[in-house]
């Protein structure tokens, strides 16, 4: 029983080093990919802008395929960031912040596509020149920087917790290992004292009989005589 609780200690230990190595592994890969969703919401930005400068400088409309991906591809993407992030709040809140900016510069973007559809180049021109598209592009830029730089942080930070567990877990499951291989030397050295003491008390009792054998075969017969 002894050794069967100690395995079963050292076991538990064992299975929580392991665990914690897990999840500061998971932990890990959750950073990262944080940190490419971030660059695939500029991505996406880009691409939307790329699609309406290609649109108003030649009016054809294959030119807005860009825009329209980016368009249909970015609420999915902030919803997968706002997702991985719901235990930050200061991440949460710079997401909400890029996300307003992201609807001003995309309405500016539709509003220029519109002027270019409707009214020509001229108009489509005017809306470019006020530079509310290039202001937008910079805020969310400098928004996503500083949420790569945080999710970067977290990134290292998660990174040496993980080195750190995978050293604990190796040495717990060592020490474990040991311990058990020790407990079942015991627990076989107890069983072989315990079938050598069987036999050495099956023995004694054996040569006990031949013992009382022999006295009885060698006495004389016995006459009781009543008075």
């Amino acid at each position: 029983m002894l050794a069967l609780c100690g395995m079963a200690v050292t076991a538990w230990l064992g299975y929580g080093a392991v665990q914690q190595l897990v999840d500061n592994q998971q932990d890990e890969t959750r950073a990262r990919a944080t940190a490419l969703g971030l660059q695939g919401l500029m991505a996406l930005a880009l691409n939307a802008e790329t699609g309406q400068r290609g649109y108003v400088i030649t009016g054809v409309e294959r030119y807005l395929l860009p825009y329209n991906a980016a368009l249909n591809d970015m609420p999915t993407a902030l919803g997968t960031l706002r997702r991985s992030l719901h235990d930050d709040a200061h991440q949460l809140a710079r997401l909400e912040a890029f996300e307003r900016v992201q609807k001003l510069k995309f309405a500016e973007l539709a509003e220029s596509i519109a002027a270019r559809r409707e009214q020509g180049f001229t108009a489509a021109q005017q809306i470019v020149q006020t530079y509310r598209g290039s202001s937008y592009m910079a805020e969310m830029r400098s928004i996503v920087t500083d949420m790569t730089q945080a999710e970067n942080d977290k990134l290292q930070a998660r990174t040496a917790a993980s080195e750190t567990s995978a050293v604990r877990a190796g040495h717990t499951i060592l020490i474990a290992g040991l311990l058990n291989a020790g407990l079942l030397l015991a627990v076989v050295a107890v069983a072989r004292a315990g079938q050598r003491a069987r036999q050495r008390a099956a023995a004694e009792v054996e040569r006990a009989q031949r013992l009382l054998r022999n006295v009885v075969d060698s006495s004389p017969s016995i006459i009781f005589v009543k008075d």
